[in-house]
């Protein structure tokens, strides 16, 4: 509970530390007044409703909503929004069925015909400097027929409206409802019309998917792991029971490399990650248990003319000993939280398997107290055969320079074939590119 705590207050000291970054640019308040500031860049993945500004770098920081204001823009990059009051469908199905709503919309490409976005999943356009802003039509929906259709007004929208001599009918169906093709088309109407307009996609400072290669090497800390055996008790009306061996404490090494993937929004600062990693563990456990699995039991006895339950302890002496060596799979999800220029924090949560490359498993039952076969103790065959093998962990690491990192995972859950437990690994990596 401790090591969660400390990941927590990590967590925390690089949310409330973490670098920002202000970027020139400006709003437009609804009194239609043009505020030159400093805008906090948060590379928002979907439509921004508020910003945080300063006036100059000395100046104190501030927020405005879009109630207070039409649009702002950060100059060289991708990030210009405005509000309108448009008429849209958000839960498209055959028909358009439109509200009229004030929504906020991120300007892809401006010109003689202006693309815009709507949280990433809706598109609008307009034509002209005072043509109406209309919606896009694309939806998928159930028929009568159990079959999936398509609504691609949109098409049919854009070859009514956006005629050029440079376009042609086939150019419009190869159009898909994806904003790669249709800042394609734009573009293409746009360059058709002869007249200048603006790209905003193109910018110099549009977040771009980063790979990362590292390779890393540590120590594992085994705590707390326990074998667990299963045992029957009798043989015409076996009863089952488990039991847990004695916690067990081990140190072995680990090695291996690590593969991210920077997403393209908010800065970079999510990543995917998938770490193969080489590790070991060997647990033992040799303990005799008094009294144990005591309670009514089935049992037939012929002089009571059929099956009774009787009342019956046990005494018995258990070993077991499991050693493996495996390749830990595991596959997360990473955030980053920059400090300084120098110096980042980076928390995780992970999931995976493993693939073992050797596994030994010995457990042995002693009874210790002579009883009749309908007492008799049996392993069950099951929990001496390898178990599905699974953990979950965090991490919290601090990386210099984003090449030289040092941390610590802590297994939330662990569980190595018939044992399980928890592991704390101290890890340092290299960032090779």
């Amino acid at each position: 509970m401790k090591k969660i705590t400390l990941l927590f207050v990590l967590f925390a000291f690089a949310k409330n530390y973490g670098q920002i970054t202000f970027e020139k640019g400006y709003f437009i308040t609804n009194k239609n007044e043009r505020i030159e500031c400093l805008i906090k860049n948060q590379d928002w993945l979907s439509n921004p409703n508020k910003i945080e500004y300063k006036i100059s770098e000395a100046s104190n920081l501030e927020n405005i909503d879009f109630n207070e204001i039409k649009s702002f823009e950060i100059y060289n990059t991708n990030h210009h929004y405005q509000k309108h009051t448009v008429n849209i469908d958000k839960n498209l199905g055959k028909n358009f069925n439109p509200v009229t709503q004030s929504i906020v919309l991120q300007i892809l490409i401006e010109g003689s015909a202006t693309l815009y976005k709507h949280n990433n999943e809706i598109f609008f356009y307009s034509k002209g400097v005072e043509g109406e802003i209309k919606q896009l039509v694309y939806s998928e929906y159930v028929n009568l027929d159990n079959r999936v259709e398509q609504n691609n007004s949109y098409r049919l929208e854009l070859y009514e409206n956006l005629k050029c001599e440079k376009i042609t009918a086939n150019d419009i169906r190869k159009t898909e409802y994806k904003e790669k093709s249709l800042l394609s088309f734009f573009r293409k109407y746009n360059e058709c019309t002869g007249e200048s307009f603006t790209d905003f996609t193109k910018a110099a400072k549009k977040t771009k998917t980063i790979f990362h290669a590292s390779i890393l090497g540590g120590v594992n800390y085994n705590n707390k792991f326990s074998p667990e055996v299963a045992i029957l008790v009798g043989t015409q009306f076996p009863q089952k029971a488990a039991f847990k061996g004695l916690p067990s404490q081990s140190l072995s090494p680990v090695v291996g490399f690590e593969l991210e993937v920077l997403l393209p929004f908010n800065k970079n600062k999510w990543g995917l990650i998938f770490s193969p990693t080489y590790q070991s563990f060997k647990s033992e456990s040799s303990k005799d248990y008094y009294n144990a699995m005591g309670g009514y039991y089935n049992v037939f006895v012929p002089s009571a003319g059929g099956v009774t339950g009787v009342y019956a302890t046990h005494d018995f002496h258990l070993d077991a000993q499991y050693n493996y060596s495996y390749i830990e799979l595991p596959i997360g999800v990473r955030h980053y939280f920059h400090l300084n220029e120098n110096s980042i924090i980076a928390v995780d949560a992970v999931y995976g398997t493993v693939v073992f490359l050797n596994e030994e498993e010995k457990v042995n039952l002693t009874q210790l107290r002579d009883t009749t076969e309908d007492f008799a103790l049996h392993l069950d065959e099951i929990s001496t055969k390898r178990a599905t093998s699974s953990i979950i962990k965090t991490g919290a690491h601090y990386l210099y320079k984003n090449r030289y990192s040092i941390g610590l995972n802590y297994y939330v859950s662990k569980k190595i074939s018939n044992s399980n437990g928890s592991s704390i690994s101290l890890i340092a990596s290299y960032k090779f590119f």
